[in-house]
């Protein structure tokens, strides 16, 4: 999407940008890149109709690109873009942290180029950015009930994390077995592709045996990170549940970790959401807690925890007060799964409610989009689009400004994804 005539935009909104006057240019070429960088270009010129040149040639008013990635100066996903006058034409360098740090820099790097005239114009800036939240995303799945992949819903699906991927997702909650197609793409643009596994007692009550055949046959497809979730059950007797709950994940992570000793176990624990001490989702005064503080000691210190925010199952407001309770009691990083991406879906909402702070806690967002419902029209797409703009800068957020811009998008884009 080429930022309109005399009102220059990139979405998600950087961490600092300053821009200039559009200068014309020819082509796009590469003067240099690290080779996987190269082939995302090509890949992203191709979906933005920007037109790429062979090789530097004089006279030609080519905008030259040139990337480097500096791991001392930029963390993680950071880059540093800047579009400049030059003799020849538009001189572009994008520095960053790592190849994400780089994509991110050529997917910002897109939406200041206008292919709508005759010539490619580029419009001049610089812009330093980095992200809020480490990893920015959603459950995306159009058919989470069965588990079946159809031809239909792996399409669906796919061409869901194509878009977040444009605006910077790079997280996506599977409920079902991955496929080749999705690990690739997954793998290529930096999104970390985790499956979810388990719902209510299941991973407790089901034959172990059949669970590990499960998982075995789900990290054979590709997958590197998996949940392992206890969720909507009451936490009745918590140390008996809490001694149960922690001998099953011993076990099935003991079990991932044999196969695959990279893969990353999250896990969704019965009293998911909610602030201790004021009150957990399906917990009695003290029950709650007592299971967390059991929980706690016995999970490993790598595990990941999610967290459905101060509310509870549903959470308005999801402060970074409220995270840092939950994570204070669970004692490991908590990640936010945001059931009102539901409402903001349904009601074709902008997100919010969601502090400005809250990444200062939680580095891990991933909203609730499952299932058909959530995506009638461009609902769906709407509701991805706003989470993703405030995720990944939230001190700057405005929900108004960023459903208009989700808008904007989406009527450019001509029609829903799925």
């Amino acid at each position: 999407m080429s930022p309109p005539e005399g009102s220059p935009a990139v979405y998600p909104t950087p961490t600092a940008a300053s821009y200039g006057p559009l200068l014309d240019a020819s082509e796009l070429v590469v003067v240099d890149a690290p080779a996987a960088t190269t082939a995302l270009l090509t890949e992203l010129a191709a979906e933005r109709a920007i037109p790429l040149g062979a090789e530097v040639a004089a006279g030609r008013r080519q905008a030259r690109l040139t990337v480097s990635i500096d791991n001392a100066a930029f963390k993680t996903q950071a880059y540093r873009l800047d579009v400049t006058a030059g003799d020849d034409g538009p001189t572009v360098a994008v520095r960053a942290g790592d190849e994400a740090g780089a994509y991110y820099g050529l997917l910002s790097l897109a939406q200041l180029v206008d292919t709508r005239g005759a010539t490619m114009r580029l419009r001049t800036a610089t812009i330093d950015d980095a992200p809020g939240f480490i990893r920015r995303g959603a459950i995306l799945d159009p058919a989470p009930t069965t588990g079946v992949s159809t031809p239909e819903s792996r399409a669906e699906l796919l061409d869901r994390v194509r878009l977040g991927v444009q605006y910077k997702l790079n997280f996506v909650d599977l409920l079902r077995e991955p496929w080749p197609e999705l690990v690739r793409y997954c793998e290529d643009h930096f999104v970390e592709l985790m499956v979810a596994f388990g719902y209510r007692d299941a991973l407790t009550t089901d034959p172990r045996q059949r669970s590990k055949d499960i998982l075995a046959a789900w990290l054979q497809a590709g997958a590197r990170s998996v949940s392992l979730a206890w969720d909507d059950i009451p936490t009745t007797h918590p140390e008996e549940l809490a001694k149960r709950h922690a001998e099953v994940f011993d076990d099935l992570y003991t079990f991932l970790r044999s196969r695959d000793p990279g893969v990353r176990v999250s896990t969704v624990l019965p009293p998911y959401g909610g602030i201790p001490g004021e009150r957990l989702v399906g917990s009695e005064a003290g029950e709650g807690e007592r299971y967390l503080a059991l929980m706690k000691a016995a999970l490993p210190d790598d595990v990941r925890v999610f967290w459905t925010g101060d509310g509870g199952v549903f959470s308005a407001r999801v402060t970074a007060a409220g995270a840092q309770a939950y994570a204070d009691a669970i004692g490991h990083e908590i990640a936010l799964w945001d059931n009102d991406a539901i409402r903001f879906s349904q009601g074709r909402l902008p997100c919010s409610g969601r502090a400005p702070d809250l990444a200062t806690v939680v580095p891990t967002y991933m909203g609730n989009l499952v299932g058909d419902s959530m995506w009638s029209g461009t609902n769906g797409e709407f509701a991805l689009l706003t989470s993703l703009f405030y995720t990944w800068n939230p001190g700057a957020y405005d929900a108004p400004a960023g459903g208009a811009a989700a808008e904007q998008i989406l009527a450019t884009r001509g029609g829903a994804s799925g």
